[in-house]
């Protein structure tokens, strides 16, 4: 059969997909900028025909925008948009944090709390203390107790 005339396979379309989706996501695209076509087929080693269905799909997943006549162009994020990516982190950090107390036990925060009326010998071991309770908490939240 003729190369030219086959569709492409899912495969490549999906390997395609990913390298562009890596690529976005890693702002090796500037926000705004125009995607040369050619370039990034001859770049990724594949025909325009399986390129433009990973770039539809980007566009459709809002990665990308497409402008007819102009082509793709990597998607640029306003303040509003930074504002709510930063606010759904903070979300995530808390909860995060929750699960971590929630899952340690009350021994464990009774060795890390400092008693009342005891003050460290040192800034040092305060930041010490401090320091081996953080690397408790990361270990509880991931579930490694």
């Amino acid at each position: 059969m003729n190369k030219h005339l086959e569709l492409p396979s899912d495969s490549i379309v999906d390997r395609v997909y990913e390298q562009l989706k890596a690529m976005a996501v890693s702002y090796e695209f500037k926000p705004g900028e125009r995607l040369n076509e050619g370039e990034l087929a001859k770049r990724l080693g594949v025909s325009r025909t399986p390129l433009r269905e990973a770039l539809n799909r980007l566009n459709t997943e809002g990665f990308l925008r497409f402008t007819p006549g102009k082509g793709f162009f990597c998607r640029e994020l306003d303040a509003h948009e930074i504002f709510d990516l930063y606010e759904l982190r903070k979300s995530i950090e808390v909860a995060s944090i929750r699960l971590a107390i929630k899952r340690q036990g009350r021994a464990h925060r009774r060795a890390v709390e400092i008693p009342r009326g005891h003050r460290p010998r040192s800034r040092r071991a305060l930041i010490g203390r401090a320091g081996r309770a953080g690397r408790d908490v990361s270990r509880t939240a991931d579930g490694d107790v």
